[in-house]
């Protein structure tokens, strides 16, 4: 799996929402580190809440392919 750029979301009990890009290889990875990096950069509850949910936004790289057409007539 490829390395992709992720935006990790969450909203708070104050529903504030918080964010971070993170880059991850995996969906799980995503919010981990997204987590960690809230963690790091002061987001904290007040009320020692437990996260209930998060959000990633993937974003990948875009793939461009070219296609002979009548190579393609030929070979279908």
């Amino acid at each position: 799996m490829s390395i992709s750029k992720c935006v990790v979301r969450l909203k708070d009990s104050h529903d504030t929402e918080h964010s971070t890009v993170v880059y991850a290889e995996s969906l799980y990875e995503a919010v981990v580190r997204g987590l960690n990096r809230l963690g790091d950069v002061g987001w904290e509850s007040d009320t020692n809440e437990t996260i209930k949910q998060v959000e990633v936004e993937i974003h990948q790289e875009p793939t461009k392919h070219i296609v002979n057409v009548p190579k393609l007539l030929k070979w279908g």
